[in-house]
Order: structure tokens, then sequence, then C-alpha cells
């Protein structure tokens, strides 16, 4: 069984050291609808997978967040209490998928140049990022074996 903390570790890691979202509407034509919502910085606000939840303890002791500008996204995680790790990526969003699917090229890393494709489900100011166990997909965002999820919330801007 996975602790909480390397759970954790493992999913923010595979999600963010992999990294590109290009957004491809049905019959090939490009659409802006998922590209143009996804954009802006988002934080981890929980973690699940193989039929365990991370604490909201653990999730406050290691923020986590992901930034999308443009087809770039930028990922920053504190792993421990003194080291902080960024992975710069592109990514490409495919939303004619069912589920709609993220594809992330990491730029910077031991993952450099790897893609890595997860199933997402955006939804105003909620994010869900999932992926299976080794290169498969899973079919939804349910908690169980084989299934990490990551849930994000979109961060305001002060002011605003």
């Amino acid at each position: 069984m996975m602790n909480t903390a390397k759970f954790l570790v493992v999913i923010v890691s595979a999600a963010l050291s992999i990294a590109t979202v290009a957004d491809e509407g049905k019959a090939g034509k490009p659409t802006n609808s998922d590209n143009q919502q996804i954009q802006g910085t988002w934080k981890v606000v929980g973690c699940y997978g193989n039929s365990k939840v991370a604490s909201p303890e653990f999730i406050e002791e290691h923020p986590s967040t992901m930034k999308f500008a443009g087809s770039s996204v930028t990922t920053s995680e504190k792993t421990t209490a003194t080291t902080q790790t960024t992975t710069e990526a592109t990514f490409v969003l495919d939303p004619s998928k069912s589920p709609k699917q993220i594809t992330l090229t990491a730029a910077t890393g031991p993952l450099k140049d790897h893609p890595g494709t997860f199933i997402y489900e955006l939804e105003k100011d909620s994010l869900k990022v999932a992926f299976g166990a080794g290169n498969s997909l899973p079919n939804g965002f349910d908690n169980k074996d084989g299934v990490q999820v990551m849930v994000l919330e979109r961060q305001k801007e002060k002011g605003k």
C-alpha cells in the first residue's frame, strides 16, 4: 500500500513532469473553448487513487500548482520542507475524445521530450486530471485501483 505522501508525490510528479496541451475539435478543427478556459493558475486541492485519498494536511504541506499560459504549462510542487520542484512543459488538449484528453510534454527534467497523455475534466474553476497504470488511460475519475486523480481549483488573481 502506498502512503499518502508517496501517493501525492507519484501523482503530482507524473502530472507535472510530463506536459503538452493542444486543443483539437471534432473533424480535426481547432477549438478554443477548453484551451481558453484552462489558462491561468490552478492549485492542487485534492488527490486520490488506488482507493486512497491524500489528507488535507498533506495537500497543505505540499502545495502544488499548474500555470497554463498559451500552449505552455509550468508545474510547481513543494516536495519537502526545503525543496520546490518546477517543470516547464507544453500541452495539447483533445476535447473531442471521451473522456477528454490532455497530452503533456516536459521541456525540462528527467522526462524531457517524453509526452504523456492523461484524461481531464474542466468545469468553470475546477479541473481534474487522471492517469492509469502504465500507459493506460482510465475511463473516468473513480477512486479505484489503477487510477490516480489530481483535483485542482483555479486561483483567482488578487483584486478580482
